[in-house]
């Protein structure tokens, strides 16, 4: 099987050696940050299962109806998982802040969406009481 790959290597042509030995390079470069970044999912993986096991006691406790306890523990987790997982695709992937990760999901531009005369017929009320 040795003699068999060293054959197969030994016939590929030298830029895609040199460019296959880059991809391995860089990948064995980035596998600290990418076992880092899997251990902070853990991490949040147990933040949400502690979440989810205080917060309902606590929100029942306070006497809250089923449904609003039901919102409140689905906005709380997809909140800490987005959270999360921004932080950890920055852990794996310096070069990409979680602004720029926002930004590519489509969170970040949403006013840009919308007409430019829809601001400009906003009025807020002010009041210097």
């Amino acid at each position: 099987m040795n003699d068999f790959l060293s054959t197969l290597w030994g016939r590929l042509p030298a830029p895609l050696r040199d460019q296959l030995e880059g991809y391995a390079t860089g990948f064995w470069e980035v596998l600290p940050q990418l076992i880092l970044s899997v251990f902070f999912l853990v991490f949040v993986w147990f933040v949400v299962r502690l979440v989810n096991w205080l917060v309902p006691k606590t929100l029942r406790r306070a006497r809250m109806r089923r449904s609003l306890i039901d919102v409140v523990m689905m906005l709380l987790t997809v909140s800490i998982w987005l959270f999360g997982v921004l932080v950890a695709v920055t852990i794996a992937f310096p070069t990409i802040t979680p602004g720029r990760a926002l930004t590519a999901l489509g969170v970040g531009a949403w006013p840009s969406v919308l007409p430019s005369r829809t601001f400009s017929r906003i009025s807020l009320p002010v009041c210097f009481c």
